[in-house]
């Protein structure tokens, strides 16, 4: 059975609003323009690196 949230106020934040992901963008998009294969384990690597940078 579905939730009922016909009178519950519903908020989504993505992690962009929340975070300047720019650098990270920058190297997916270099990534991908040279290797649409290996694009997103590249950058999950840059992210897991940074995870505990708090810049």
């Amino acid at each position: 059975m579905a939730l009922d949230l016909s009178d519950t106020l519903v908020v989504g934040i993505t992690a962009t609003a929340l975070f300047d992901l720019s650098d990270a963008d920058k190297v997916f998009r270099a990534k991908f323009d040279e290797d649409k294969d290996t694009a997103i384990s590249e950058y999950r690597n840059y992210m897991l690196q940074k995870e505990n940078d708090p810049s």
